[in-house]
């Protein structure tokens, strides 16, 4: 099993110490944070500092989360968002890091044309970074089910494009198996995992703070993953476990428990 630690999963933790965490339990790969990047680049730290401590610790920098509001952009703001594109870019070839998340949830009225357009300027300006463009569809977007995100992909045709299947966005947005089916299995780039709590508030509240690890919610995830195993997917299985409580916990606690869950709903 290839396992990635998103390292939202330990976003109360410091950079350093989110790292090390990931070693210690056996994770072989993380999913970098921009923000929590941001935040050690202003303790006066740089890109080099980051690859040398994932390369103490053998980890690869698998996922560069995330990228927002971008798709709906015209004009002067579309400019904006492709320059910005380009710096999130290169700092994910500077990481060596070859997968770029981009969730779907952008301010502006759903224009397809606006989508497809951004997209192929985006995965153009990926491609020349050497990394990949991976779109993240989101309940609470209006590209909100595997089958628009598919669309979306398909039709703009790049090969630096492909998708992320997050568990959560897949069973709260309404996404269906024969959705999937749809979807080459190569275009699938990575594979988000986290269960929920069933707690009765708006799905970007419960994404945000009520997550918990795979098996430990109301998710269930045999056909799911049964299908993933079925068609061969040889990709990393990434928890992102966003939960307001984990903040009481120790990271290492938190790391560990993602893990065995982990292991274990893959292996049953």
């Amino acid at each position: 099993m290839k396992l990635c630690l998103n390292l939202s999963t330990l976003a109360h933790a410091d950079l350093e110490t989110q790292v090390s965490v990931c070693a210690q339990v056996g994770f072989q790969a993380v999913g970098l944070r921009l923000n929590k990047l941001e935040e050690y680049f202003a303790q006066g730290k740089n890109v080099e500092n980051v690859r040398a401590i994932l390369n103490a610790y053998h980890l690869l920098p698998l996922e560069l989360n995330y990228f927002s509001d971008w798709i709906y952009k015209r004009d002067k703001a579309q400019k904006e968002v492709l320059d910005r594109f380009k710096s999130f870019s290169g700092l994910g070839k500077e990481l060596g890091c070859p997968i770029l998340i981009l969730p779907t949830q952008c301010d502006g009225d759903h224009d397809d044309y606006l989508a497809r357009e951004n997209f192929h300027e985006i995965c153009r300006i990926a491609s020349e970074a050497g990394t990949q463009a991976a779109l993240e569809f989101v309940p609470w977007s209006s590209i909100n089910t595997i089958r628009k995100a598919w669309d979306l992909v398909r039709a703009v045709n790049h090969p630096a494009s492909g998708l992320v299947l997050d568990s959560f966005h897949y069973f709260k947005g309404g996404s269906c198996l024969a959705d999937l089916k749809d979807v080459p299995i190569e275009r699938i780039l990575l594979v988000h995992l986290a269960d929920a709590l069933n707690v009765d508030t708006d799905v970007a509240t419960l994404c945000r703070n009520y997550r918990v690890p795979p098996g430990d919610g109301v998710f269930v995830f045999d056909e799911l993953l049964a299908y993933l195993g079925a068609t061969s997917y040889d990709g990393y299985y990434s928890l992102e476990v966003l939960n307001r409580d984990y903040q009481h916990l120790g990271p290492l606690e938190i790391a560990a428990h993602g893990k065995e869950s982990l292991e274990r709903i893959l292996r049953a």
